[in-house]
């Protein structure tokens, strides 16, 4: 397993910017995400989780996460 770590970067005055991440468990055979929304200064906006039943990609995870996202930002 390869890990590393990152530290935030703000995005430019005015925006938003979005996490993301999934998580897999292969032998329940089941895919979770998060997702996390902080505005320019770094403040919390929002953030949510979620799984399916279902091994998904890690490509599909992250989707999902950032779907999700997305329709919570345009709320």
């Amino acid at each position: 397993m390869r890990m590393f770590m990152m530290q935030w970067q703000q995005p430019r005055d005015g925006w938003w910017k979005c996490s993301v991440d999934a998580s897999f468990y292969g032998d329940a055979g089941h895919t979770s995400w998060n997702w996390c929304i902080r505005n320019s200064q770094g403040q919390f906006i929002a953030a949510g989780c979620n799984k399916i039943l279902e091994k998904l990609t890690t490509y599909e995870g992250e989707i999902m996460a950032l779907l999700e996202e997305i329709r919570e930002a345009v709320k």
